[in-house]
Order: structure tokens, then sequence, then C-alpha cells
């Protein structure tokens, strides 16, 4: 109970820290304002909070203060100014309305995300980045360096977006609420909702028509590119078998597509992300000066410090809002955040360790022009898709400008060119972005957020439709609202499976075995000792035995250590290495090299489970294939009773790299009987149907 009060009263402190700054902004209503101000101040919290490890005195109380602080601040700043917050009465949705639209949205990821956070531990992950976010989460809740130390690869530092696991630490450790309660039921939720609402305030921005919020609001497919998705339709020869199955989906047995119009199920990080993009959009219609300045450059930090991808259509979206003020208010200070926008990233990216810590920015080169030039070329089938993004987006954004030279110029109209222009330098800026830029492996992803431009252009056209040639612009749009639409519905029905069938969802994995084995491995070296003093003792560990494994050995020894040990002159020998896990388990959802449930579970260190997001040449991280190499040669089946020649070459092995405990699982993928866990030369800590737990 006392943990949700300071939930409660930490999200009410983010919330105020930001609003002030927020209600310059055409926010949809006064919920939510207290949402997106709650997600811009969880992630100036998580920030702050690494800002306070960079400087070498890690404190979530630094945050907390900070935080305060601004809030205190923001009572003598805002004291003698009047700012009427911008939601407008007319412009409202019926709540059924509203619901229904959230379900479509983010259905799909709010349940799921419910779900993973019941529990001990998370019972389930979907989708292969989740588990590696809540690694991270734990990994700078541990850490005393920023970037902090991989947990699924031991003594490896890796510059990377860390921003929306850092702000679940942040909140974690301010609360006490485990980490994967704070990434799943606090912080996804709140960033979720903020991505939603800028949506829906863009929309009600554009038009007080319910009709015309209706079709914006079918545009905002993330990571859909909706301009393709129209055109494969309209030029389908079998245009009408497509609709149908659009609607109402295959009805084949075994046909379900967890990934249509949908693209699985972000993670924290993307979440912030899409939230920040949105945001963004939004900033374009700031009238404040100081308020503008600051949400310019703040979200311009945030983006950098939670998702890199993003980070060039975010800037492109800033930059365009400078432009705006200056040409509106003034040019000193559009120019002035312009220049700022400019410096930010490489400041921030080396307050973060971008530049002295290895990370995916170092493999970075220029390719030739010639090569570039073939990103362009419509005879290359993978630059097919983005051209006819291109392209269309060209049209609707040319439609957007005669309609605003036939019209009479007012701020209306002016507002929706630079939301359109926005719109047309990210779908052609990103793509030569991708195209000159070459980042093995995740360069590409820098062109992800083009699908936001067809929406984007939509909103402006629709903008442009409550004044004159109301007709003509919706008839250009309603070929893509009718696709959105599908879009939406199929999102909803996502949302149904995961209600009813959650193991259909996009890369999911239930983790209740490994759980339940996980647990009784110490993720600390003050956990470890009191585990070993239960199985040390042949007294305690026969009393333990009793209770069937109810709880670990660890709980179960610092208690009875508490009441009994001290008094029977027992010690506890806390002079132990730090525990580092090992496994023989590979055989990730559909990935054959990875293993991120071990560090995401509990936080335990792993000697090297995952190959991928660390930078290597081309983009492969080699000393992670070589340890995975290692854990699967010398904890093969070889690694048994009847080969003590193979046992002690395996014992030589895991003492020189420090191997502490090992995660056997038993019926592995080779087509060959379950291992004997009493085969295995070691002391056994645990057992259950799939995995045994074991100390070196």
């Amino acid at each position: 109970m006392l943990e949700t009060i300071f939930a409660v009263a930490l999200i009410l402190v983010c919330s105020y820290a930001a609003k002030p700054w927020v209600e310059s902004l055409p926010i949809y209503s006064i919920f939510a304002l207290h949402v997106i101000s709650a997600a811009i101040g969880i992630l100036l919290g998580g920030l702050i909070y690494v800002i306070s490890i960079v400087a070498g005195f890690k404190s979530e109380w630094f945050a907390v203060a900070f935080l305060l602080a601004l809030i205190i601040s923001n009572q003598f700043s805002f004291s003698h100014q009047h700012v009427s917050p911008q939601h407008n009465s007319e412009n409202s949705i019926p709540s059924f309305l509203t619901l229904i639209f959230f379900l479509c949205f983010g259905g799909l990821i709010l349940v799921t995300s419910i779900k993973m956070g019941f529990g001990e531990f998370p019972q389930i992950f979907v989708n292969m980045d989740t588990p590696m976010r809540l690694s991270h989460a734990f990994a700078i809740l541990k850490s005393e360096t920023y970037p902090p130390e991989s947990l699924m690869n031991a003594n490896t530092y890796h510059a990377y977006h860390y921003g929306g696991p850092a702000s679940v630490a942040f909140f974690s450790s301010v609360t006490g609420i485990q980490p994967h309660k704070t990434m799943f039921w606090i912080v996804n939720p709140i960033f979720l909702l903020a991505a939603f609402y800028s949506i829906i305030s863009l929309a009600s921005n554009a038009t007080a028509s319910r009709f015309r919020i209706v079709l914006a609001f079918a545009l905002f497919l993330p990571a859909v590119f909706l301009g393709k998705a129209t055109w494969n339709l309209i030029s389908s020869d079998t245009f009408l078998d497509d609709i149908i199955v659009n609607t109402i989906g295959d009805l084949g047995p075994n046909t379900y597509d967890s990934e249509k119009f949908a693209r699985g199920v972000p993670g924290t990080a993307t979440l912030a992300g899409l939230f920040l993009l949105f945001f963004s959009s939004l900033i374009i219609y700031t009238v404040e000066r100081w308020s503008f300045a600051t949400l310019v450059l703040a979200t311009g930090i945030f983006v950098v410090f939670t998702k890199m991808d993003f980070a060039p259509a975010v800037f492109i979206l800033l930059g365009v809002a400078a432009v705006r003020y200056g040409g509106y208010y003034s040019w000193k200070t559009g120019l002035l955040t312009i220049l700022f926008l400019v410096i930010t990233p490489f400041v921030f990216m080396h307050i973060f360790g971008y530049f002295s810590t290895p990370a995916e920015t170092g493999m970075l080169s220029i390719r030739p022009f010639g090569e570039a030039l073939s990103f362009f070329d419509w005879r290359w089938n993978q630059a097919k898709g983005f051209i006819v993004e291109q392209l269309i987006s060209l049209a609707l954004f040319i439609a957007l400008l005669l309609l605003f030279l036939r019209s009479d110029k007012s701020p209306t109209y002016k507002d929706s060119v630079f939301l359109g222009f926005a719109a047309i330098v990210i779908v052609v800026g990103l793509r030569v972005l991708v195209a000159f830029v070459d980042i093995p492996k995740t360069g590409g992803q820098l062109a992800s957020p083009m699908w936001i431009a067809v929406p984007l252009l939509g909103v402006a056209l629709i903008q442009t439709s409550k004044l004159y040639f109301r007709y003509i612009a919706i008839m250009l749009l309603l070929p893509f609202c009718f696709v959105g639409l599908q879009g939406q519905w199929h999102k909803f029905n996502h949302f149904i499976v995961a209600v009813v069938l959650p193991e259909l969802t996009n890369e999911y994995a239930d983790n209740r075995l490994i759980g339940d084995a996980m647990r009784h491995i110490p993720v600390t070296q003050t956990d470890w000792a009191y585990q070993s003093y239960v199985f040390n003792h042949l007294d305690l560990r026969k009393a333990y035995s009793e209770i069937n494994f109810a709880r670990t050995a660890t709980d179960w020894g610092k208690e009875h250590f508490r009441v009994h040990g001290r008094n029977e002159g027992r010690r506890i020998d806390l002079k132990r290495l730090r525990p580092l896990v090992v496994t023989n388990d590979f055989h990730y959802v559909n990935w054959p090299d990875s293993q991120p449930q071990i560090p995401a579970l509990f936080g335990h260190n792993a000697y090297g489970v995952h190959l991928r997001h660390f930078p290597g040449p081309r983009g492969f991280n080699r000393e992670g294939e070589r340890r995975i190499t290692a854990q699967l040669t010398y904890l093969s089946r070889e690694f048994s009773d009847s080969n003590p020649d193979f046992v002690a070459t395996t014992k030589r092995i895991a003492k020189k790299r420090n191997w502490t405990h090992f995660l056997l699982r038993k019926d592995l993928y080779d087509g060959f009987p379950p291992v004997d866990a009493n085969s295995v030369p070691l002391r056994k800590l645990y057992e259950n149907d799939r995995y045994a737990v074991f100390e070196f």
C-alpha cells in the first residue's frame, strides 16, 4: 500500500513539474494535459537520475528534488503569466468513442503490458526487445557508472539509448516497486496514453468536426506506410479479395498474422519514441516564447536519451517548429533555437558516452554516391515501397500548397503548410540520410519514422478543410482513411486476441518454468552468501528441503540467520564472486542464438546470452558469439559424470572466466532425449520439469 501511495505521489510530482510548460500547447483535455505532463516528467526524472550517475553521485532522490524544485520555480515563473490551456470543449468526442480509439491504438500494448506485470517475475514476454529493455532497467539500478555494464554480456559497456529503461529504474528506485511492475503497469501505460492523447490533440486542433477527427485518427498506424499500403490495395488484381481479407481476416487455419497493421508490440523505448514523435508535431503550434524554447530543447534531449532511431524525424519537426516561430513571432528566438538544436545531440551524446564507449555510431561510414543513388532506383524492389511513399506524400503536399495558394493565407492555412512541409522533409530527408549514411544492422531504422508523413499531411489537409474547399481535401484523403480504418479494425482484433489468446501475440515467450528456476540463482554476492549458508550446513539443508522449495534458499537463509544463526555462532561468508550465470539454452522464440530472459527476469548477470544491439564488424558482436559458442561447447551433453576429462576442462574454464551458476535446459532442440540433471557433476540447487540450476 505504501508503494502505491509513493507511486501516485511521484506521478503527480512528475506531472506538475512539466504541466505549466505543456499548457501552452493545444492539448485535447485536462486529463490529456496531466497524462502528457506526467510522461514528460518521468522522462525528465530518468534523465536527471542518469546525469547523477554520470556525475558520480548516483541518487534517485536528487532527481526527485530537481522535480520538486522545478514545481516551486514554476510557481514563481508562471505566477505573473496567465496561460490559458488551449483545450476546446467544442472539439470533444464522446467518451465511448475515445475508448474505442484508444483500444485500437494501444489495446494490444496495454493488455500485454498488464499481463507481463503480474507475478514475482514477468510470466510472459512479448516482443524480442522487451526482455532487453527490462534488463537495461535492472542494469541501471545496479550500476554506479553510465553507460551501465550489460547484464547480457558481462563486462561489456555499450552506449545506447537507455532513456526508457532509465525512467523505469528511477521510478522503481524511488517507490520500491519491482522493475517489471514499474515498467509494465506504470511507465508503459503512461507513455502509451501520452502518445494517444498527442494524436487526439493534433487531430482535434485541426478540426472541430467529430467525423474529421475520426478520419485523422484513422491515418495514425505506427510503423505502417499508409501510402504504400493504399497504393498496393488500389493497384492489386485482387482488389475486392484484399478488402475482404483486410476487413475480416484470413479465415484459413493458422493464418493469423500478429504483425498485420501493427508491426508487433512496441517496448518501452519505442513507446517513449512514439510519444516524442507525436508530441514534437504538437510543438509546431506553440505560441509562448519560453515554453516554446524549453519544450523544443527538452524534446530534442529526450529523443537522444530514449530513441535514437526517431531522433532525425523529431529534430526535423522541431526545426520546422523553430522556423514557424521565427516567421510568426521572433526570428532571433527561432534561429537561436535552431542553433541549440544543432548542438544538443552532440553534447548529450558525449554525456551519454557515445564518443567514449563502443556504440553503433562508431561503425558509421558514408556510402559512395553511386551506391546511395540506388536507394532511389525504381528497379530495386526494396526501394519501390519507399519511392511510392515519397511520391504519394509529395502529391498530397502539392495539393495542400494549391489549396493554400487559393486561400486567404490565414494562420490556419499557414500552420497546415508548416505541418505538411515537416512531413515532406521527413519522408525525403530520412531516405536521403539512410542512403548516404551506413550504420551496419541498425542504420536503416533511422528511416522507420517515414510512416508519419502521410498522417501529418492528412491532418494538414483536414485542417484546411474547415475553411474553403472543405470537400476537396476530404476526397483526397478518403482512400487512405479507408485503409487506415481497416488497419485500426485489425489492431482492435489484435487487442481481442491478446485478451483471449495471448500466446498468439507477436514474439510470445512463456517465462514460467525458466523464471521458476532463475529465482533459485542468487543475484548478488550477499544473496549467494545466504544461499551457501543454507547448503553448506547439513542440518540447514535438511530443514530447508522440508519446505519443498516454497521459498528460495536465499530468503530462507536470511531469515534463519537473523532469528537463529547469529545466536548459534554461525557465520556468513560474504567474500564471494559476483554471481555469473551460464546456460546451454539459446533458443528464445524464433532466435537460435539468444536467451535474454536470464538477465531480464530478476536482473542476473549473464556471461553472454545475446548477439544483437552490441557493436561489432558489420553489426556482428564477435565477442558475444565467442561466449555463446563457449557455453554450447563446454556445457554440452558431454559435460557429465561419464566424461571426467571433459568435466575437468569445463571446470577449469569456469574458474578462469568466473562462471558461478549453470542454468541447464534438459529438453534441448537436438532430437535427443532430455538431459539427465543428475549426471551433471555440480551441486544441484533446484530442478523443475524443464530446467535445473547448479553451482560451480
